[in-house]
């Protein structure tokens, strides 16, 4: 017996908008057939953020990578009272992944990056969120620097940019200083690839 696509196995039945203030969060019904044949009727509340990008700039020359650091509210309200290490990132406006990521990079670090390399492009909390983060490597140098980065300030950023030696940074995982999902995988991925 073959199982359906989930195409065939997925009826929509409902959308209801429950805030669309920050991100619209919407209440989704809908009847699911399951993998055994029997349907049932499941809702599920989905964040549906836009679909955003990530980068680690590094420098092999001198074994350094870009990282910044902000306030994260809900990590905050969970008690880490310390600004949250991230990789540099953002939402992809109306552009491809890679001109985000330098957009992005710009605004956040206020370096050009070279050398875009795809990691991967992740769902880092498919339960809930739709959002997909395009994570991506890239190279740098010092001369590269051409502005004064720290983040968009009228979107209330206020982004601390950080150089580290790619071995602090790669060790900040295992003290549980560096928590952010996007940012383990680029720092784990650069480990692999050096």
């Amino acid at each position: 017996m073959s199982v359906k696509s989930l195409k065939d196995r997925v009826t929509l039945v409902s959308s209801d908008v429950l805030a669309d203030d920050w991100v619209p969060l919407v209440k989704h019904t809908i009847d699911y057939e399951r993998r055994d044949g029997r349907r049932e009727r499941l809702t599920r509340e989905v964040y549906n953020r836009p679909d955003a990008c990530a980068v680690l700039p590094y420098d092999r020359a001198r074994g350094t990578v870009l990282l910044i650091r902000q306030l994260r509210l809900p990590v905050f309200l969970k008690g880490d009272e310390e600004p949250m290490w991230e990789a540099c990132a953002g939402v992809i406006e109306d552009e491809d992944p890679k001109e985000a990521t330098r957009r992005e990079a710009m605004e956040e670090l206020g370096y050009q990056v070279h050398d875009l390399q795809l990691v991967t492009a992740m769902y880092a909390s498919p339960a809930s969120f739709g959002e997909r983060v395009w994570c991506y490597t890239a190279t740098y140098q010092p001369s590269d620097k051409v502005a004064s980065g720290g983040g968009a300030k009228d979107e209330g950023e206020d982004i601390e940019v950080v150089e580290l030696a790619f071995n602090d940074a790669y060790d900040r995982i295992a003290t549980g200083e560096i928590t952010d999902a996007k940012t383990v995988l680029l720092l784990q991925h650069l480990k692999l690839s050096l």
